[in-house]
């Protein structure tokens, strides 16, 4: 088998497999957009512009970075918790 052939052969290996998986996958149980609400508003001093995916730890605290803002205006990495069900963000750590 050629070079060639076999690049064919795992790209129709993995064109099918990917077909296989989006066919189960392509149609949701539920079909209710998700609603988000906002929790915080970053003011500057508390960072500005997140970036990036938010990380949840053990505890359901929320961490997470921002583009600018903090003492430098270099950015953030604050923490989110939610006592009593309201936020509060913690500046962690700010860029210099």
């Amino acid at each position: 088998m050629s070079v060639k052939s076999k690049i064919s052969m795992r790209a129709a290996l993995i064109a099918l497999a990917s077909c296989a998986a989006g066919s189960a996958l392509a149609k949701p149980a539920l079909s209710v957009p998700p609603k988000f609400t906002q929790i915080v508003t970053f003011n500057g001093s508390n960072g500005a512009f997140p970036i990036a995916p938010l990380t949840f730890d053990g505890n359901g605290a929320l961490y997470g970075s921002t583009s600018q803002g903090g003492i430098a205006d270099e950015g953030v990495i604050f923490k989110l918790t939610m006592p009593g069900r309201r936020p509060h963000p913690m500046v962690l750590r700010t860029a210099a």
